[in-house]
């Protein structure tokens, strides 16, 4: 493996998670083949794609963060696509080595990237130094969002663009997932991981279930505080509402319901106006902070109150884990997540989000 452009600058790293992050995300990326690394980069083609953004007019030529870098998927894409130079930074040290060794497969100069292990909380570079960030689906997971979304605005350039991906608040899956945060709350990410992959789960699949259960913090948010949140940073941004067929943002524009998908996936475009001093207004610090996903009170499928029933009963009877074996729990709530994945996100429909928590037994 390639490890000799990690760069080790702790910053002010939040001891209370980084363990965590390192169980959550550095073992379940470094499990990633080559082949699936390629599938896991597509969509985010796609996405761009789709909402008429060319990779290399965002990053040809130009200087890039790549701000929470997991598995690297954000450095691979801005490299293929002519960046001048990628600095890709996480807190786990797995996924710091991960993305070394992936950026190292690409046989480019050494001096077209380096991999730092940091907190975002505390970036380790001068105001101004990059003209493009990549923020993809990290801001949701980490312990002090207001801080890290400054830090990352703090380092872009006036007239520098960003992408910025997080989750929407609300709809039928967060309800479910939320139960399942409960439910294996005292569960171990290695035995999770081991469960599933012997109940033939595949790598991408575990992947996703074990970001949705077991990630230390997992937040949804409303456009609006995005939107305000940029704001305040002295940005202008625009949602980008297309993508695979898959995101719920792609189905909100074709129009399904908002009942069952609440505000759907929030992915935006921003561009930095100014280096003039800004800070985050009190409202939208409360929210970014604290809009953790165990605090929706939003459940009721208000459109068909006899599917609500059927739903609360389901969850209810999920949740009475005590009378689950240990593999069975986990195997039936697999399979529930699974459908949601592959039947509920591309068709949802109440019909589609009863049929997702059918393997859960009948009281």
């Amino acid at each position: 493996m390639f490890y000799s452009s990690i760069v080790f600058r702790p910053g002010k790293i939040h001891k209370v998670s980084e363990s965590q992050h390192e169980e959550v995300y550095g073992a379940t990326f470094a499990e990633y083949t080559d082949e699936q690394f390629e599938e896991f980069l597509q969509p985010l083609l796609h996405r761009l794609s789709a909402n008429g953004v060319k990779p290399e007019e965002v990053f040809g030529g130009k200087k890039v963060l790549d701000a929470g870098c997991g598995g690297g998927r954000g450095s691979v894409l801005a490299l293929r696509s002519g960046a001048r130079h990628v600095t890709s930074v996480d807190v786990s040290s797995q996924n710091c080595e991960t993305t070394a060794s992936r950026l190292g497969n690409l046989s480019l100069p050494n001096d077209r990237y380096e991999v730092i292990q940091t907190s975002l909380e505390d970036l380790p570079f001068d105001d101004s130094t990059f003209d493009v960030i990549w923020f993809n689906g990290v801001l949701q997971h980490v312990a002090r969002p207001t801080i890290c979304l400054a830090e990352v605005v703090r380092v872009l350039r006036a007239g520098g663009k960003g992408w910025l991906y997080v989750y929407g608040a609300g709809g039928f899956y967060w309800r479910v997932i939320r139960e399942f945060r409960t439910i294996f709350a005292d569960w171990t990410v290695d035995e999770l991981i081991t469960t599933l992959k012997n109940e033939g789960v595949s790598q991408d699949r575990i992947a996703e279930a074990i970001d949705d259960w077991k990630a230390p913090y997992l937040r949804t948010y409303r456009e609006s505080t995005i939107l305000q949140a940029l704001t305040d940073l002295n940005c202008n941004s625009i949602r980008l509402m297309r993508g695979v067929s898959y995101d719920t943002n792609e189905q909100l524009y074709q129009g399904a319901s908002a009942d069952l998908l609440g505000e759907g996936d929030l992915r935006f475009i921003f561009e930095k106006l100014g280096t003039a001093k800004a800070e985050l207004s009190s409202g939208v610090v409360q929210e970014l902070d604290g809009s953790h996903l165990a605090d929706e009170k939003s459940l009721a499928m208000q459109s068909d109150l006899n599917a609500e029933q059927t739903i609360a009963s389901k969850l209810q009877q999920l949740g009475n884990y005590p009378n689950f074996d240990s593999k069975n729990l986990a195997s039936t709530a697999i399979q529930v997540q699974l459908r949601l994945r592959n039947v509920f996100l591309r068709f949802p429909t109440v019909a589609s989000a009863l049929s997702c928590l059918d393997s859960i037994p009948t009281p």
